[in-house]
């Protein structure tokens, strides 16, 4: 995958992407995100010399007028179809995990945090927690340590750069009775999309009791089709 950078405003992402599709480039649309003016194209492989040539002519030229939507087009229903077993097969389930359990020390918060490496929309997860205390705590978070979000974008997409967005303000842990506990996270039907370099972040507050804690944390990502 290949990423090409540009300035630009407006634009129609479906409209760049039907010019881009149309025009002399052979290479696939992997996807495009825009922040402000801050223009992301990223293909499956690189372009040749003379593709990059054409994609800069064509944001150059890009109008950003969306493309027109057919809403007044009489639909008359006489037959109902036939309803089918599975859903629309928008999306494709891409669950992840962190690399490792992270050990997090008494009367302490210990940030941990996971790195979008490719576009993902997250629905939620689970903590597994070994040893967990009554009374431990999290909050999480959507966070651009890296900067990714360029700084004129950031007072419209971010609640608090680096901060972009906390989903989580405080929520105790589930301790179970045995050692392991495990505390799920359910947002659907909310289901976010987190671009490619920001963060999943979680931060474990553990109260000043037992011993250090192990926190394995899994993620329930699907990918857009």
């Amino acid at each position: 995958m290949t990423t090409y950078s540009f300035t630009k405003t407006p634009v129609s992402i479906d409209r760049l992407t039907q010019e881009i599709q149309n025009s002399s480039i052979t290479i696939a649309i992997d996807y495009i995100t825009l922040f402000g003016s801050d223009l992301q194209i990223s293909f499956k492989s690189d372009l040749s010399t003379e593709e990059q040539t054409t994609l800069s002519t064509l944001v150059t030229n890009h109008s950003g007028l969306p493309l027109p939507q057919n809403t007044n087009v009489p639909v008359e229903v006489k037959i109902q179809p036939e309803q089918q077993p599975f859903a629309q097969p928008t999306f494709r389930t891409k669950r992840d995990a962190l690399a490792s359990p992270v050990s997090c020390a008494i009367n302490t918060a210990t940030d941990i945090s996971f790195k979008m490496t490719e576009e993902r929309y997250v629905s939620g997860g689970a903590l597994i927690v070994s040893g967990a205390e009554f009374g431990d705590w999290i909050e999480a978070s959507v966070e651009d340590p890296d900067g990714i979000i360029p700084s004129i974008a950031r007072p419209s997409i971010c609640e608090n750069w680096p901060t972009v967005s906390r989903y989580i303000d405080k929520a105790f842990v589930e301790v179970a009775n045995g050692s392991i506990s495990v505390h799920k996270i359910d947002t659907y039907p909310l289901n976010a999309k987190i671009p490619i370099n920001l963060y999943l972040s979680v931060k474990y507050h553990a109260v000043n009791s037992g011993s250090a804690r192990s926190v394995a944390v899994n993620y329930t990502l699907t990918k857009k089709l």
